[in-house]
């Protein structure tokens, strides 16, 4: 959260973080069903309930979020 109490994602692109607001998120998109990995975590994108699970590689900790709730495994 920004000191005007704006909120935002924050993304790592190659070592490059930059701090996204609501308008520049809007434009990306991840397809329901695909999978990503990156830094050692795996997620899933889920159509079903609309969220994710992601998932660390070498331990198989994670979480699942959708608009209704979240878990931690």
């Amino acid at each position: 959260m920004g000191s005007d109490g704006e909120t935002g994602f924050l993304a790592d692109s190659g070592g490059k973080s930059h701090l996204e607001d609501r308008q520049s998120m809007q434009d990306h998109h991840i397809p329901h069903g695909s999978t990503l990995t990156a830094y050692g975590m795996t997620c899933a994108f889920d159509g079903l309930n609309g969220g994710a699970s992601c998932r660390h590689d070498g331990t198989g900790h994670g979480f699942t979020i959708n608009t209704l709730s979240y878990r931690f495994f």
